[in-house]
């Protein structure tokens, strides 16, 4: 990997801003991840509690996208400055893994899309990680 870059970046879509998460997130991340019906597909337990969120976001203000392990990256709606969820990568090495979370009010909208979409096109173009461009083509059509 030949670029690696503290997670202070800012990646802006058409109806998305992602950025690191910031404490003055953490109501809207115990929200999301407070929902049962969100948490049942996802590796926290529940209650999802204020230290949690508090050392979540603090343990990303650390992390450098594109060393191992994963790092949260908050979904912001553009038109409003809420955090609405998050998108994450877990490189290892030059492959990674990709994830997402969504609050309720948010699902059903092309969010998740939009937000991962944008991930997996810094992880290849910024990370250069590696592409297997028939599986990818597969995936997007």
């Amino acid at each position: 990997m030949n670029v690696q870059q503290q997670v202070s970046f800012l990646i802006v879509t058409s109806r998305l801003k992602l950025r690191v998460v910031r404490p003055q997130d953490a109501s809207a991340l115990l929200a999301y991840r407070n929902d049962p019906h969100i948490a049942q597909y996802q590796s926290w337990e529940l209650p999802y509690t204020p230290v949690a969120a508090e050392a979540l976001i603090a343990e990303m203000a650390e992390k450098v996208l594109g060393n191992p392990g994963w790092v949260q990256i908050g979904l912001e709606r553009a038109s409003t400055g809420e955090l609405i969820g998050d998108v994450a990568l877990n490189t290892q090495g030059q492959q990674a893994e990709i994830g997402v979370t969504l609050s309720k009010a948010a699902q059903g909208q092309g969010y998740a899309t939009e937000g991962l979409r944008a991930l997996i096109e810094y992880a290849f173009g910024t990370l250069e990680l590696e592409r297997w461009p028939r599986l990818i083509r597969a995936i997007w059509r």
